[in-house]
């Protein structure tokens, strides 16, 4: 049996796809692109809330502490082309209104994952088009990965609930969307 401490009850990792009118040239710079004003993060609880040890553990961390980290992690990436940003939505999208095992032979219980990702392509592909042809074609697109699986605290804290909870802005926009 699994009992919960902090983020971490298994591990996980996660990518976001983010958008952002420019990329920043300073961590102050990226504040401002995500709305964060230098006070602690802390003042955002998720919903549920957490519970008192994860409490004190986001309050030991400010915004600055969040903005120089993911600035950081920016300036390592290359920008993604809009093919490359559709694939890896593809690649990862559920599509509404198909299960996997709707693909199933009845007699032999195997799986037919062509007509599945054939069926799944054709649902999905238009819905990642249409998402990232709705930014700006001036805006640069990259991917950041986060995992509370290397022990990190702080990692933890920014695939849960910083990047996870993230509201756009009119300079920002990240979408979650690989979870492991």
């Amino acid at each position: 049996m699994k009992i919960r401490s902090g983020f971490v009850s298994n591990s996980s990792s996660s990518s976001f796809i983010i958008s952002l009118k420019k990329i920043p040239d300073s961590v102050e710079e990226l504040m401002k692109m995500m709305g964060l004003v230098p006070e602690f993060y802390a003042s955002h609880i998720p919903d549920p809330p957490l519970n008192a040890e994860d409490y004190k553990r986001l309050k030991l961390y400010s915004r600055q502490d969040i903005a120089q980290r993911i600035f950081h992690d920016m300036q390592d990436e290359k920008p993604l082309t809009k093919d490359q940003v559709v694939e890896k939505l593809v690649r990862e999208l559920r599509p509404p209104g198909i299960r996997y095992n709707d693909f199933e032979d009845p007699v032999t219980g195997r799986t037919d994952w062509k007509a599945y990702d054939k069926a799944k392509d054709a649902i999905v592909r238009p819905m990642a088009e249409a998402d990232i042809n709705a930014i700006d074609p001036g805006w640069v697109t990259i991917e950041l990965k986060y995992a509370d699986d290397n022990g990190s605290e702080f990692e933890g804290l920014l695939e849960h609930l910083v990047m996870s909870d993230f509201q756009d802005t009119d300079t920002m926009i990240v979408r979650p969307f690989s979870n492991h």
